[in-house]
């Protein structure tokens, strides 16, 4: 298998993070930071848990990481809309990145489903 930096899910999450801490690097009211760090937080965890999979050289391992990634894709997704919401986050950007947290979900599942079915027959592969 190829590094994780190989990973188009893992380049589409960094660049998810970056685009997440574009979003919220104006915000400094003091009420704000909590939210505020917990979506950077989440965007941060996304690309991590995906490079801390791989590293870990079997199909198990590596989902399980994947699913932390997911996770972590969700809470920044319910974050980012809650934001919104309470009017914290009010750049019209932020449609954008909802749809590219949904896309990189996708791409998410897309990886998942071959290593879950190679963990199911009790395939513990490593890379």
């Amino acid at each position: 298998m190829a590094t994780y930096k190989q990973l188009k899910v893992w380049q589409m999450a960094v660049s998810l993070m970056a685009e997440v801490y574009d979003l919220t690097k104006k915000r400094t009211k003091k009420e704000d930071f909590g939210l505020i760090t917990e979506i950077r937080d989440c965007a941060q965890n996304i690309h991590s848990s995906i490079a801390k999979g791989a590293e870990k050289k079997s199909s198990a391992k590596f989902l399980s990481y994947l699913r932390i990634a997911n996770s972590a894709s969700i809470e920044l997704d319910t974050k980012l809309r809650i934001a919104k919401d309470i009017g914290e986050i009010t750049n019209r950007n932020i449609r954008e990145i909802l749809d590219k947290i949904e896309e990189f979900q996708k791409m998410l599942t897309m990886l998942r489903r071959p290593l879950e079915m190679a963990v199911e027959r009790g395939y513990g592969r490593r890379w």
